[in-house]
C-alpha cells in the first residue's frame, strides 16, 4: 500500500511543474488542472487560470465543465490515456476546447489526470467579425468562406449550441432545431463555409433543411 501511495505521490510531483509551464506558454485563456484521482472530492491538487472554470486547489475532479468527456473517459474504465482537443462548457456557459491526459500507477490505475481547458469565447467573437469581413461583392450567401483559422471554433460553437440543450437531438421538434439554427445565425456561424452541412449532420437532417430554416428565421 504504502509503495503504491509513494507511487502515486512521484507521478503527481513531476506533472506539478508543468501545470504553469503549460498555462504561461498558452495565456490567461488557458486553464491547466492537475487532478489527484485518489480523492475525487478533492482532486485539484494544482491549477493555473482557474478563473476559466471558477476553481481552485482542492475542487472536486466533478466541477468546473459541463458533459465532460475526459470524466467520462474516466468512468468506462477505459484503457486509452488520452483525449484530445473535444469540446466542453464551463459552468457559467463557456464554450471550451479541452484536452484529458491520464497518468497509470504500476497496476494499470488512473491514478492522476492532466486537464487543458483553453476558453473559445473571444475566438468565437473574432470568428463572427472574420466572417463577415471576408464576404465579398455585394451578396451576403451564407456560403461564403471565411479564415480557415477559426474552423474549429466554429464548430465548438455549433457543437454548444446543441449539447447544452434540455433534450437529445433525436427528440428534438422543428421548433427546437428551428430555435438553435437561430441562435447560431445571431452569432455568424453561418458565415463559415461547410457550417451548413456540419449543422445538418449535428442536427439529423439534410443541409436543404437548413436551408428552410434560414428562410424561415430571415423572413
Amino acid at each position: 500500500m504504502a509503495e503504491t501511495e509513494t507511487n502515486v505521490d512521484s507521478i503527481l510531483s513531476l506533472l506539478t511543474p508543468l501545470v504553469k509551464a503549460l498555462a504561461d506558454t498558452f495565456g490567461s485563456r488557458c486553464e491547466v488542472v492537475l487532478h489527484d484521482l485518489r480523492h475525487l472530492d478533492r482532486s485539484v491538487v494544482k491549477i493555473e487560470n482557474g478563473h476559466v472554470t471558477g476553481r481552485k486547489d482542492g475542487s472536486s475532479v466533478l466541477d468546473g465543465r459541463w458533459g465532460d468527456k475526459g470524466l467520462k473517459l474516466l468512468k468506462s474504465g477505459t484503457k486509452e490515456d488520452a483525449l484530445v482537443n473535444y469540446s466542453s462548457q464551463s459552468s457559467d456557459g463557456k464554450p471550451l476546447k479541452s484536452t484529458t491526459v491520464l497518468f497509470r500507477d504500476r497496476k494499470g490505475e488512473a491514478v492522476a489526470a492532466l486537464c487543458i481547458n483553453f476558453d473559445l469565447s473571444d475566438l468565437m467573437g473574432a470568428g463572427q467579425v472574420l466572417g463577415e469581413l471576408c464576404l465579398t461583392g455585394k451578396t451576403n450567401d451564407i456560403d461564403e468562406t471565411h479564415s480557415e483559422d477559426i474552423v474549429y471554433a466554429i464548430r465548438a460553437m455549433i457543437d454548444n449550441e446543441v449539447e447544452k440543450y434540455p433534450c437529445s437531438v433525436a427528440a428534438m421538434k422543428k421548433q427546437d432545431r428551428v430555435a438553435i439554427v437561430s441562435r447560431l445565425y445571431e452569432q455568424g456561424v453561418f458565415g463559415a463555409k461547410g457550417a451548413v452541412k456540419d449543422v445538418a449532420k449535428k442536427l439529423h437532417v439534410t443541409k436543404y433543411t437548413i436551408y428552410s430554416y434560414l428562410e424561415e428565421i430571415k423572413s
